[in-house]
């Protein structure tokens, strides 16, 4: 029954990845074909390098998702799902896929009773992880400036911003506060400890600032 399932899985898979690609984000680079860590890489060195050899400032805000894959609400991707077009039998057969899920704990042979998951893409499926997790998050990008780009590679980003001066500093932290935002109207959370500033510069004084997330 379970090969069963994921064969099924992967025709809806085929069916809404063709319906949905050309909306995903060009900065979108997890669990993609054509797309890799080393792609993003490549994309994310060469904007480096073109800042330093204009001697300017690059500061970039390294942003982790706090349990990422379980936080994403199962009610709210609905609706994004339904915002790409997914409708009718199709929405209803998402509905009937991601409700009814139950969890439970067993340690030495002892069980906890059984908790509804209102929550998290399906780990180990075909359709949840990658895509139904890409698709939640694509619009994160929206809400930040054009002149700010956010690498994105599944749950993990890079905030980044060419700093020219006090101006550019301000942008950048109104950005991470739109992003803190965006966390708190979708239900996820940034895991603090692994947020951490990258400051890539020539000049011999820096523009220097503290960003933050929140307090």
């Amino acid at each position: 029954m379970d090969v069963l399932s994921k064969v099924l899985e992967k025709q809806v898979y085929d069916k809404l990845f063709n319906s949905v690609k050309p909306h995903i984000c060009k900065w979108q680079f997890g669990f993609l074909i054509g797309r890799s860590t080393v792609s993003q890489l490549i994309q994310v060195v060469h904007e480096y390098a073109k800042a330093l050899e204009k001697k300017q400032q690059v500061d970039v805000i390294y942003l982790d998702f706090a349990k990422a894959f379980d936080k994403v609400p199962h009610n709210k991707l609905l609706f994004k799902l339904e915002s790409l077009g997914v409708r009718g039998n199709l929405l209803a057969w998402f509905r009937s896929y991601l409700s009814g899920r139950r969890h439970r704990v067993v340690i030495n042979g002892k069980a906890s009773d059984y908790l509804p998951v209102t929550s998290g893409v399906p780990q180990g499926s075909v359709l949840g992880r990658p895509l139904l997790f890409l698709i939640y998050i694509n619009d994160m990008p929206n809400c930040i400036s054009r002149e700010t780009s956010l690498p994105l590679f599944a749950d993990d980003s890079k905030c980044i911003r060419v700093i020219l001066g006090q101006d550019d500093g301000n942008a950048l932290q109104n950005d991470l506060d739109r992003l803190l935002d965006w966390t708190k109207t979708w239900g996820m959370e940034f895991n603090l400890s692994k947020c951490k500033v990258l400051r890539l510069t020539r000049k011999k004084v820096p523009f220097e600032r503290d960003y933050y997330l929140g307090d």
